[in-house]
């Protein structure tokens, strides 16, 4: 197993499932924050995401699951974790651990403060896994839908 830096080279079909799986995930969460899109919309907007964040992928002789992050440091160093999602068929294996415990590892190499990320709160299971790995609630976001 393996973790890999992605860029647009190395970037594959696999990926973009992965990635499509987990803005799908989101969408049947939250279908007024994260509208239908079309495969080629999504696929753009991944490599679109690979011009503006650093991704890392897990590979196990396929990939299996993703990570994508971006430092924030307006006023601290921060590792923002943008969004981590394993493919549906792998979860529950240990695939999400290996990656935050490697954003934990870079997060201390390259001196951040802390890691931050958000979870929606119609994500249970991210949201105990988190909890598992340490991850404290550092505040609540409120809405009003209009």
């Amino acid at each position: 197993m393996e973790i890999v830096k992605i860029n647009k080279e190395n970037m594959d079909e696999k990926l973009i499932q992965i990635y499509i799986e987990g803005y799908n995930h989101h969408h049947n969460g939250r279908p007024k924050s994260f509208k239908e899109k079309s495969y080629e919309e999504l696929k753009e907007n991944f490599i679109a995401e690979l011009d503006e964040c650093t991704v890392l992928a897990l590979k196990d002789e396929e990939y299996k699951a993703m990570v994508s992050y971006h430092y924030n440091t307006k006023y601290i160093k921060v590792l923002w974790v943008d969004q981590l999602v394993v493919e549906e068929k792998s979860r529950n294996k240990g695939y999400a651990k290996i990656l935050m415990d490697e954003i934990k590892k870079i997060a201390t190499e390259e001196e951040c403060v802390r890691i931050e990320l958000c979870c929606w709160s119609f994500n249970d299971n991210a949201m105990d896994m988190y909890k598992h790995l340490g991850y404290t609630t550092q505040r609540t976001i409120l809405e009003l839908e209009i």
